[in-house]
């Protein structure tokens, strides 16, 4: 076994729980724009107890808390892994929830939201009946036109109290900076328009941390991120909102309707993909990334493994373990802070949400 393959072993086994090469990348990192309501789960677990990381990608990063992802094909719980996250100016980040319901539990997903002295108002709309409209592919840059520009899709933007359609168009960004695209977010109290914005590219935005099983209550701390390789790779949009990376190339996640991130973003565009498939590779390396993820798919590739193991660890080019700056006392003790207010937030939000009877709303909700 050679130095790097011990060492991933060593540090395998100081953790209390299974390090996963499959599972979605945490909502407050990147997200898709799509908007399908989420599917019924059985009752989340007790979540784990999960530490702030001991190294940070650098000041002004903020820790937002890992949550459950219910992984239906596997029938088992994923715990999505607490991200370092450089905010977008003028936006905060509001968490997610799970939320009872009929038949079931559904994950209320969080977003980043504008905020204004502290504060984000909140407007609720009932869902557009009607369908965007087709659109064709992203158009090619013409001779003379910025290669770097990148296509930002068409999104519903509220529009007093109804929904209308804005098309897509291309822009360009300073270097460090992105975008976020826009998206109707599910709620138990209707939709929740959130425009598309201005964010960090994917490099500057800090750490998403690979996914983890555990059991319920486990004291666990994440130690591994995932590469611009992986993103590659294995990515995939799911019609829910979030990306996943790994092996989701069975039958049952084509029904529920995963693509492959690098085709869907020929068909629609993906300002968060685009720019690191056109730094990290030519273009015949993402051709040849897209035909080993059709290779795959049609049985004709291995699958990549699915946890990080003995056997895997020595190979994969998917995971490293973090490594920074030591986090400092005072930003472990805001996070602890944080992570009590996110709780007592999300509270709060399952209040006004449920306090609402008729669509159109709005509610105001305090940041800090």
């Amino acid at each position: 076994m050679n130095a790097i393959a011990l060492a991933i072993v060593v540090l395998l086994a100081g953790q209390a729980a299974e390090v996963r090469l499959r599972g979605p990348v945490h909502e407050a990192f990147a997200i898709t724009g799509e908007s399908r309501a989420p599917r019924l789960a059985p009752q989340p677990p007790a979540p784990l107890a999960e530490a702030v990381p001991k190294a940070y990608p650098g000041p002004g990063a903020m820790w937002i808390p890992g949550y459950w992802d219910f992984d239906a094909e596997e029938n088992d719980w994923t715990w999505v892994s607490g991200t370092w996250r450089f905010p977008p100016a003028g936006h905060a980040w509001i968490n997610g929830y799970w939320h009872s319901a009929a038949g079931g539990w559904q994950r209320v997903p969080g977003i980043w939201y504008p905020s204004f002295a502290g504060q984000a108002r909140l407007a609720y709309v009932a869902p557009s009946t009607a369908r965007p409209p087709m659109q064709p592919p992203p158009p090619r840059p013409a001779r003379g036109d910025d290669p770097d520009l990148v296509f930002i899709p068409g999104e519903w933007q509220s529009l007093g109290n109804r929904l209308q359609w804005v098309s897509g168009k291309r822009i360009g960004f300073p270097e460090g900076q992105g975008w976020t695209p826009g998206r109707l977010a599910w709620t138990p109290a209707g939709v929740l328009p959130v425009s598309g914005h201005a964010d960090l590219s994917p490099e500057a935005r800090g750490w998403a941390f690979a996914p983890l099983r555990a059991r319920p209550g486990a004291a666990i701390e994440p130690q591994w991120i995932w590469t611009a390789r992986a993103w590659l790779e294995f990515a995939w949009r799911d019609p829910e909102g979030p990306y996943r990376l790994g092996d989701y190339h069975g039958t049952f996640w084509i029904d529920h309707g995963l693509v492959s991130a690098l085709d869907a973003m020929r068909q629609k565009g993906d300002p968060f993909l685009e720019p690191q498939a056109r730094r990290l590779a030519s273009a015949v390396a993402v051709e040849q990334a897209q035909y080993i993820l059709r290779e795959r798919s049609m049985g004709r590739q291995p699958l990549p493994p699915r946890a990080l193991t003995r056997e895997s660890a020595a190979n994969q080019p998917w995971l490293v373990q973090a490594k920074g700056e030591p986090t400092p006392e005072a930003t472990l003790r805001r996070e602890e802070e944080r992570l009590k207010y996110f709780e007592k937030q999300s509270k709060a939000r399952q209040r006004l949400e449920q306090g609402i009877k008729r669509l159109p709303a709005s509610g105001l909700i305090e940041l800090n």
